[in-house]
């Protein structure tokens, strides 16, 4: 028993030495495709944030939306992250700033789907754990062992140590946007042309939660929450109406939500014929994004314009929660 007990206080004593160090290292990371996004983008302040997936980071050009806007704007996209990431990345941001003018959230046919992977990949957010309860909450719904997991210092980098080391003592270029552009051209000969469609239900109970307390949240801040879907290169498919109808009746029961649709579908001509404009078949390139960055700006100026000039946001009748017609 003395033995076991040594043991113990010496396994504690290194788990503490060694998670403080990492949580210095951690904190000064701020380059790197996961924990130094996180921190850098938590350090931002725009007026306008866009969060979402990889479809947010690389199609929604934040110096474009802020020249039509003249608002300051971050894109706080994340290649391999949903919706979890999207609100605890918020949860943890609105702690330490202003309420944004509006909110960009990237959303498609899977984005409120419940997902045992997206649950698992929330484990980037391991070093925040008991920062926030939102974030605790859903990290330790990853498994009934996570309690006891946290319980060591040390395994909240786990399989993070090796890319904090690398970029801990680098700095993103000046004038970092969160945006980064695709190179490539979609050949057409590499389109396909059907892609099967999500399982149902398109809208969990768990996010849907979730997306209630973020409404709440942008209604007692003024703060306009845009979901706005793009454009994937799929001939043939169809499209997706009955999710395109469940997401207009869900913003139709949240005031002062809207739904941009900018898709292949709302605009056939040119994201469902010029494969040209596409990295892949999910992602737009560099000259695609611009196109529709440009769209969605536009779609985002106007309602804001009106919000200011009338006080307040305008009633049902005058400002539709779908937005699919052409910019202005």
């Amino acid at each position: 028993m003395k033995n076991i007990l040594i043991f113990l206080i010496l396994l504690f004593s290194v788990d503490r030495g060694l998670g403080s160090i990492l949580d210095r290292i951690s904190a000064n990371t701020k380059m790197g495709e996961g924990l130094g996004l996180v921190n850098f983008a938590l350090d931002q302040s725009p007026q306008i944030l866009i969060l979402g997936s990889s479809r947010a980071k690389h199609h929604l050009d934040p110096n474009i939306i802020a020249a039509k806007t003249s608002m300051t704007v971050f894109n706080g996209g994340i290649n391999g992250q949903e919706f979890l990431y999207a609100i605890m990345f918020f949860d943890l941001w609105r702690k330490s700033h202003p309420a944004p003018k509006a909110i960009l959230l990237n959303v498609d046919p899977n984005f409120f789907q419940w997902s045992e992977w997206e649950h698992a990949n929330t484990i980037i957010f391991s070093p925040f754990i008991h920062k926030d309860a939102e974030v605790d909450k859903i990290l330790m719904e990853r498994s009934k062992f996570e309690s006891l997991k946290y319980a060591f210092q040390v395994y909240r980098y786990n399989g993070k140590i090796l890319p904090m080391l690398k970029n801990a003592w680098r700095k993103p270029p000046p004038g970092f946007c969160g945006f980064i552009p695709l190179e490539g051209n979609l050949a057409e000969s590499d389109v396909f042309r059907t892609r099967s469609a999500p399982p149902d239900p398109f809208f969990s109970k768990e996010k849907m939660q979730y997306f209630d307390e973020l409404c709440i949240y942008c209604k007692s801040h003024d703060t306009v929450l845009f979901l706005v879907h793009g454009p994937r290169l799929l001939p043939g498919n169809g499209g997706d109406p009955e999710w395109v109808a469940g997401v207009e009746k869900l913003v139709a029961n949240h005031p002062g939500v809207k739904f941009i649709n900018i898709s292949e579908q709302t605009y056939p001509e040119p994201f469902a014929t010029n494969h040209r404009l596409y990295a892949d078949m999910d992602h737009l390139n560099g000259q695609g994004a611009k196109l529709y960055s440009t769209m969605v700006a536009n779609q985002v100026k106007q309602y804001l314009a009106f919000v200011k000039q009338e006080g307040q946001a305008p009633p049902q009748a005058q400002a539709p929660t779908s937005i699919t017609g052409p910019s202005q």
